[in-house]
């Protein structure tokens, strides 16, 4: 049996996490486009609350459960497709190294300069360099300016907010 990739790891654990999601296409349509009205509603800036009568799930909860899965998924799938295509360019890279590598070995400089950008290329790609580190400067105005916004928050009164549903 081929190892599991992590793709399908994850397309398992959602199965487990949601058993009997799969329903008809039909139901799983609507499904989808119920969302889709939620994710809608919710970014011309409705409440959960507008939200979920407009859609018609029964609570703000459910109407936020299901947009935030949906969003999640979402970046789940773009996280997949940039890998696939950080994969498509080191394999471009590598094939222009591997073109160039006897002449840059041979001593001809155009090949040498040219394979240690493909070179930086990559490892800029694949995010081998280190982090540059920045002087943060003076951290107390920092932190000063952190307590004081804490310290207004807190006199804030109280009350179920409009960002989380509830």
């Amino acid at each position: 049996m081929p190892a599991q990739t992590p793709k399908d790891a994850r397309m398992a654990a959602r199965t487990r996490r949601n058993p009997g999601r799969g329903g008809d296409l039909a139901q799983r349509v609507q499904s989808t486009e119920r969302t889709t009205r939620a994710i809608h509603l919710r970014a011309a800036g409705m409440t959960w609350e507008e939200v979920a009568r407009a859609a018609g799930y029964n609570s703000p909860q459910a109407a936020y459960i299901a947009v935030r899965r949906a969003l999640e998924a979402a970046l789940e799938i773009q996280d997949e497709a940039a890998e696939v295509l950080r994969e498509l360019e080191v394999m471009r890279l590598n094939t222009l190294q591997h073109a160039l590598w006897d002449d840059a070995l041979g001593g001809d400089q155009r090949a040498v300069d040219q394979v240690r950008k493909l070179i930086d290329q990559r490892c800029k790609l694949l995010g081998l360099y280190a982090p540059i580190k920045i002087d943060r400067g003076d951290t107390d105005a920092v932190n000063a300016e952190i307590e004081n916004l804490v310290a207004q928050l807190n006199q804030m009164p109280t009350g179920v907010s409009d960002t989380h549903p509830g």
